[in-house]
């Protein structure tokens, strides 16, 4: 990705994530999480890290020389952390809250870290998390890094093919980009009025469902292509929010244009001591990928094996704190190992 040292992309991810995690905590404790920006706060989060990935993503491809170093980085950048975190769970974390004998919980481990690894979503192990609230899930948020690895292929495809057609006319290359941006858009059209249903599971991930997340990408992803960071101004990402609650049903289609606008413009506005605070600590992918686990261990730790009452601001407190530490300790061990790496890019 670009370089965010003179933005605020970072304070985005923090709240991104933060809002995932937020409404993280009340799901798992079966409760009704808050309401965001007219929206469940966990949803309103990772959509606004959508857009963000699609912008910076997207620089990324254009300030990159080959397709060979875009994926390099793009590799880089996913499976590291993944690999370190799911093998972590697996033989860490789930042994020592798992009810079944280790005999038959590690029978099941091989194919939870392949298929995790290998970006096909498995949740569960034997006896993990079995009386937790909501979800026997071991780490629900695996579900998002095939959509994510998705929109970098197809930004790749698509990319290449703009580049190659911008040799002979620019505005013809622009017109391509734009209307896939039609299409991508057209298909959460079809997914938000219920015309697109159905069971389209492939290697463990919903692809209709996913469309409703494919878009914000794709919307970041042509603020950056059509370079319309000018027109990205503060004052008018406030009315953007603005509108993007107050839509009728039948605008509603309008909402990923309208959040993107609107992140992209305050990640793009003068620069705070905060965003250069958390550039420099930028941990919120090893805290995206921490998050769910830690969540369901103090859930199970806490209200289920000690029967403690607990409220869902004041555990989400308690879980936030861990999943910062966590993941900076993860995150110096993946650079520690990955030398030269960006997590950033």
């Amino acid at each position: 990705m670009s370089n965010t040292h003179d933005n605020n992309f970072s304070i985005l991810h923090w709240l991104g994530l933060t809002l995932v995690i937020w409404g993280h905590q009340y799901v798992l404790m079966g409760l009704n999480a808050p309401v965001v920006l007219g929206g469940v706060c966990h949803e309103i989060g990772l959509k606004i890290l959508f857009v963000v990935s699609g912008y910076l993503v997207t620089k990324s491809f254009q300030n990159s020389t080959s397709c060979m170093q875009y994926m390099t980085k793009r590799v880089k950048r996913i499976f590291p952390p993944l690999i370190l975190c799911v093998i972590s769970m697996a033989l860490v974390l789930g042994p020592i809250v798992t009810t079944k004998s280790m005999h038959r919980y590690f029978l099941k481990v091989p194919a939870f870290i392949w298929k995790n690894i290998l970006l096909r979503p498995t949740f569960n192990l034997p006896g993990v998390f079995l009386k937790n609230p909501s979800s026997r899930a071991l780490n629900g948020s695996l579900w998002s890094l095939p959509v994510e690895c998705f929109c970098y292929v197809i930004l790749m495809v698509v990319g290449v093919l703009i580049r190659r057609i911008r040799r002979y006319s620019r505005s013809i290359a622009e017109m391509i980009g734009v209307a896939f941006f039609g299409v991508v858009y057209l298909l959460y059209a079809l997914y938000t009025n219920g015309l697109m249903t159905g069971d389209a599971v492939v290697w463990g991930t919903d692809w209709i469902y996913a469309c409703s997340i494919f878009v914000y990408f794709a919307a970041g992803s042509l603020i950056a292509f059509l370079r319309m960071e000018n027109v990205c101004k503060l004052q008018y990402a406030v009315l953007g929010l603005v509108f993007y609650m107050v839509l009728p049903e039948w605008l509603i289609i309008l909402r990923p244009a309208l959040l993107a606008y609107a992140v992209i413009s305050l990640a793009l506005s003068a620069p705070t001591k905060l965003s250069r605070f958390l550039d420099q600590h930028a941990y919120y992918y090893a805290g995206y990928l921490w998050a769910f686990p830690i969540q369901q261990f103090f859930i199970y730790f806490l209200m289920v094996r000690h029967a403690v009452k607990m409220e869902p601001t004041l555990l989400f407190l308690i879980s936030y704190a861990v999943i910062i530490c966590v993941a900076w300790v993860m995150t110096e061990v993946v650079d520690g190992v990955c030398k030269g790496s960006d997590s950033r890019n």
